[in-house]
């Protein structure tokens, strides 16, 4: 019996029956090894086994040969025995040795299929089992002298290795596995459960797992392996640590979209998203099913802020791609300590930015009510996990980045009096465009606009700026896609005295800026700039900032303020000084202008026919639009000045005459127009002409009486104007009757060397209290006159009766101490009564 045919035998690994054998490897005239007598025939071939006897040797051997025969069988059962002794004895320790050294065990997946049973986890794994080459070889030999090597099924006890620390998880069964013959490389892929052990290392591991890139699993436990067809199984003790490809803090993430459509039961407003995570482990998979998040915004001096809460529909992070799940939850309530954070990041949102927030796992879902206890598929330990696992995800900014469509104010009114430097108020009206995200009610309360002007639609560089020293309130009204279209929102606020600020070289604008409001019919400015927003929602009560807005202001000028052109409407001589005659004016202006506009106190130069004649002193140069405006103006005539004496002989004799014509121009060229800085250079080129009021004071000359036998005339003078003394100091006259002069009549009241007692005084009128006034007529002294033969026989002819007469003279006139030498008059219509005396 040889050692070969043993072992060929033992080879097969099953136990055959002797007819099977017969059939099989042995001849039918062959006896098997075990049947083989001990002696043969001669005829018996050479090639018989060693040791066999030849059949036809019929002589019997000699008794030592069959002793060496038997002794060697028995050496060669002893020997194998003991082979098979030591192998047995020796394998378990060699089998450890192996499995220790030089295997090893990796896996290419281990995903949780379902985490909802209580305390069970379905995992389908797949790896690899991969000997070194040397125990490769030496399996192959195996193979071919005992069959197959096998693994049977077992139980796995599986630990979280971190740093020197173990902390067991649970278990898992490994299947029966036989090793690959042809290969190093033994492939497994199978589903089975994770029965958790403890909760608090599976916890730790899947938080960990989720941010680090290499995790370490232990793996403990009996194997027992089998030999081929031997019936012995070798148990030999597992516990290998596997590295497993975390998933590196699930850094790449996306939200595809994201929609705020409308307000929510339970307080907030609703949200839903569409938000992709991608899942760089080749070897980690994770199927979560319904997981609740948190949404929260991360904070440099605090811990982070939530500000919503969602579900993720079937949520799935599947290994080494990116995952799409749609969320859907609603936004918290927000603290006061949280208050600028959250501002912040509206107002990011609503400019377009996008921000990082911050998910992690939630206990609570979107719709848990206080009153109500949380209900999940999830696991506690699991969402416990996750709460401690932060991914950062980019929250998109608004796709409609201009919420203010446009900014138009209207009755608008800029105002000098106060400081010199502008205030400007108005009325303004906003058109907001909400997102298309954010359908959901919102009310603006405050508006805090920064308004730059450009003069020029290209206007590269702004003129002036607006800003309110405080927030104006603001009302809100939703489109409703009839007077407004649906989705946008009309924000009307008032701007109260907001200082209009010129910027530096900018005045050169403003003067065409103001320019256009004087002159032109129509005039446009362009406006840019940001605005705040105080904005009450289910969102929360917030702050937005900086939000961008550009519109035009169209205004109606004052065209020049020609049509109509302004005019005095009164007169009234205040005093008389040396150097000036003070009179008080009302100043009716008709303004066409949308705008109010008041330019102040201004100083203006008076001009009659081209000619200074004095200064007029506006205390307010304030025009209402579409009124007539009625200005108090103090008006300064110069002292002997011909071209005032020559205004004032005029206006007079034309009022009296019903023929007032004349035309004053009020001219800005004054070196101190205005006590604003900005408004001097723009008053430059300001002009507009004034009607003269009539005249409807009482005439200078009451009546008159001609004496003809001695040839001269006794006037009757009255004082028109109330407050003031007047006095006449000569007369140079000429009287005429029809178209015949009656004479030359000339008088120097001042000149006692003729006689005369000097200059004839006229008291002001007296009045009442009920401001009933009532002349003072004075008579002069007999004054000669000239008489014209024509003119003097007329005169004869009305004797004892009357005449109508008309005087045109040279008058020397004081108004209290103004001196109004060689003044112009004329007058019509004068009674003279006609007289014999002396």
């Amino acid at each position: 019996m040889s050692y070969n045919n043993v072992g060929e035998g033992s080879s097969s690994g099953s136990t055959r029956l002797p007819s099977e054998t017969r059939k099989g490897k042995y001849p039918a005239n062959q006896h098997t090894p075990e049947e083989a007598p001990l002696i043969v025939s001669s005829s018996f071939s050479s090639s018989q086994p060693y040791g066999a006897i030849a059949a036809h040797d019929t002589q019997p051997p000699s008794r030592p040969s069959q002793k060496t025969c038997t002794y060697i069988i028995i050496l060669a059962t002893a020997c194998t025995a003991s082979f098979l002794f030591i192998l047995l004895w020796l394998a378990p320790t060699f089998a450890e040795r192996i499995v220790k050294q030089d295997v090893q065990f990796t896996f290419q997946q281990a995903s949780i299929l379902n985490v909802s049973k209580h305390k069970v986890i379905t995992m389908h794994v797949i790896g690899s089992i991969e000997l070194d080459s040397n125990i490769f070889h030496l399996q192959q030999k195996f193979n071919n002298i005992f069959g197959t090597i096998g693994i049977q099924q077992t139980e796995l006890n599986v630990f979280y290795q971190k740093a020197s620390d173990s902390f067991s998880m649970g278990s898992i069964d490994l299947p029966a596995l036989d090793l690959n013959h042809g290969s190093a490389v033994t492939d497994f892929d199978f589903v089975t459960d994770f029965l958790i052990d403890d909760t608090d290392a599976l916890m730790e591991f899947c938080k960990d797992a989720v941010v680090a890139e290499t995790v370490l699993w232990r793996v403990v436990g009996p194997l027992s392996v089998s030999l081929g067809w031997l019936p012995w199984k070798s148990n030999v003790v597992l516990d290998k640590t596997v590295a497993i490809e975390g998933m590196n803090g699930l850094q790449k993430t996306d939200m595809k979209s994201m929609l705020f459509p409308g307000t929510h039961p339970l307080g907030g407003v609703s949200l839903s998203a569409t938000v992709g995570i991608f899942n760089p482990s080749n070897v980690l998979s994770l199927t979560l099913g319904d997981m609740d998040f948190g949404i929260y915004l991360p904070s440099s001096s605090e811990k982070d802020v939530p500000i919503a809460i969602v579900q993720a529909i079937d949520a799935d992070l599947q290994g080494h791609r990116m995952n799409y799940f749609n969320v859907t939850g609603r936004t918290l309530p927000i603290s006061n300590t949280s208050q600028e954070l959250m501002e912040t990041f509206l107002t990011g949102y609503l400019h377009g930015n996008t921000t990082i927030v911050h998910v992690r796992g939630s206990l609570i879902g979107p719709d848990d009510q206080p009153s109500k206890k949380h209900v999940s598929s999830i696991p506690l330990w699991l969402r416990q996990a996750l709460e401690q696992v932060v991914i950062r995800v980019p929250f998109p900014g608004a796709t409609e980045t201009d919420l203010i469509q446009s900014l138009q104010l209207s009755h608008i009114k800029i105002d000098f009096s106060s400081t010199g430097s502008p205030l400007i108020s108005g009325d303004a009206v906003a058109l907001l465009k909400k997102p298309q995200e954010m359908q959901f009610h919102m009310d603006v309360t405050e508006i805090d606009p920064l308004v730059y002007l450009y003069l020029n639609q290209d206007s590269e560089r702004p003129f002036a700026t607006i800003r309110s020293d405080k927030p104006c309130a603001a009302k809100s009204e939703d489109g409703n896609g009839i007077d407004l279209p649906l989705g946008t929102m009309k924000v009307t606020s008032r701007l109260s005295r907001a200082p209009f600020t010129i910027l530096p070289g900018g005045q050169k604008d403003f003067d065409e800026f103001l320019n256009r409001v004087f002159k032109q019919k129509k005039g446009k400015v362009y406006i840019r700039g940001t605005s705040d927003a105080k904005v009450e929602s289910a969102f929360g009560n917030l702050s937005i900032r900086d939000l961008e807005f550009n519109g035009v202001i169209e205004t109606q000028g004052l065209d020049g303020m020609k049509h109509p052109a302004p005019k005095v409407t009164s007169m009234t001589i205040v005093k008389g000084y040396a150097d000036a005659l003070h009179a008080r004016t009302v100043l009716s202006i008709y303004s066409p202008s949308d705008v109010h506009i008041n330019l102040g106190q201004l100083n203006m130069v008076l001009l009659f026919n081209g000619h200074s004649i004095g200064n007029t002193t506006i205390p307010e140069l304030s025009l209402a639009p579409g009124v007539d405006n009625e200005l108090t103006v103090s008006a300064w005539l110069s002292g002997k000045n011909k071209h005032v004496i020559d205004f004032i002989g005029q206006y007079i004799s034309n009022g009296i005459s019903s023929n007032n014509s004349l035309i004053l121009t009020i001219s800005g060229q004054h070196p101190n127009a205005s006590p604003s800085k900005f408004l001097n250079n723009f008053l430059q080129h300001l002009t507009f002409d004034v009607k003269a009021p009539e005249f409807i004071e009482q005439p200078l000359l009451a009546d008159c009486q001609m004496n003809i036998l001695s040839s001269s005339v006794i006037m009757s003078l009255r004082n028109p104007f109330q407050g003031v003394d007047m006095s006449i100091t000569k007369i140079n006259a000429t009287a005429t009757y029809q178209i015949y002069e009656l004479g030359r009549l000339t008088a120097d009241f001042e000149d006692a060397g003729e006689g005369w007692r000097g200059p004839l005084l006229l008291p002001p009128p007296v009045c009442d209290q009920q401001d009933s006034c009532k002349s003072v007529v004075v008579e002069s002294e007999k004054i000669p006159i000239k008489t014209k033969k024509l003119g003097y026989e007329a005169v004869k002819r009305a004797l004892g009766g009357y005449i109508e007469v008309s005087v045109d003279s040279t008058v020397g006139v004081m108004i209290d101490d103004f001196v109004l030498a060689d003044l112009q008059y004329r007058q019509d219509n004068i009674t003279a009564r006609v007289s014999k005396g002396f």
